[in-house]
């Protein structure tokens, strides 16, 4: 079954099974890395905000053996889980002193993002874009269950205009509330390149001799939600506090938007051979709206200094 034909029998059939005052609204969605995915709400005349749920990924888990009215039955309750039961009042949203608090940023890449990002304010940072959002708390505003999936407002241009300010100082204040709001978090993770180089194919002759990573110690850093965690690179101080655990530079491979693989640096490793190992990952292994960059990052940590090949 095609995707479209999937996506006109996975309507037909919600629509037969929702209440009179709900009705189904499907529209594209511009994600990261300039993905335009079909976007799935029900909608209800009470309230103003509806969960999203995508149909590329109801596709996938079709693909994969579960039946429409499998699929049809999780939709219906995620939806019955997420659904808010009154309209939530948005106004506060431009006044800036109400949000300041909980601006953070995402690190996306750059060049995969081009129509997103003349549609955002961004900073540019190597071959990368901070971009900004406003990061959804449990509170009077937003109940509970807006906060269980790492909601979050993208922050656009129009924003920007209403609220008198720049990019620059939505980076400043991203800068003091993302590690408070999504603190770092670190650990080992050993096999990991075995796992790389299985997923990748060892037929490739430049990276053949990449096996040898996985004799050395790797770490994981990412942010205590794992969302966006690549971002956790722009916390003040985090490259130094990661190089006192490495006890050396390292390498920085982008694993995904969410989490960075760090490799103490030796001196026999060549960094064009790990690109051509992330590149390979990042097209077989990685979902396209969750790849981050396509070069690995190097941290000269005499020079407090992060770098890419």
């Amino acid at each position: 079954m095609t995707y479209e034909i999937f996506k006109k029998e996975l309507i037909s059939l919600l629509e037969e099974r929702i209440d009179a005052d709900q009705e189904i609204d499907v529209r594209p969605v511009l994600k990261n890395n300039d993905l335009w995915l079909d976007g799935l709400s029900i909608l209800q005349s009470s309230v103003n905000i509806s969960p999203t749920i995508y149909l590329h990924t109801c596709y996938e888990i079709f693909q994969e053996g579960s039946s429409l009215t499998e699929i049809a039955d999780r939709i219906l309750s995620s939806f019955s889980e997420y659904r808010l039961k009154e309209d939530v009042d948005l106004s506060f949203f431009t006044d800036f002193s109400k949000v300041r608090e909980n601006i953070i940023y995402k690190l996306v890449n750059m060049e995969k993002n081009k129509e997103l990002l003349a549609e955002v304010p961004f900073v540019p940072y190597l071959d990368l874009a901070v971009v900004f959002c406003y990061y959804i708390l449990a509170d009077e505003t937003f109940p509970e269950q807006m906060t269980r999936s790492n909601a979050s407002i993208l922050i656009r241009n129009d924003m920007l205009d209403i609220w008198h300010i720049t990019p620059k100082e939505l980076l400043s204040y991203a800068r003091r509330n993302t590690p408070k709001l999504l603190a770092p978090k670190m650990h080992s993770f050993s096999g990991l390149v075995d796992s790389m180089l299985e997923a990748a194919g060892q037929s490739l002759p430049e990276i053949e001799d990449m096996e040898d990573l996985a004799d050395f110690q790797m770490y994981v850093l990412t942010n205590a939600n794992q969302y966006f965690g690549a971002a956790v690179m722009l916390y003040p101080q985090i490259m130094q506090k990661c190089a006192k655990v490495t006890e050396s530079d390292f390498v920085i491979l982008p694993s995904s938007v969410h989490e960075l693989i760090l490799l103490p640096y030796q001196n026999r490793f060549d960094l064009e051979e790990m690109s051509a190992l992330v590149r390979q990952v990042n097209a077989t292994c990685v979902m396209p709206e969750e790849v981050l960059s396509d070069h690995v990052y190097y941290y000269d940590h005499v020079n407090n200094r992060v770098s890419y090949s």
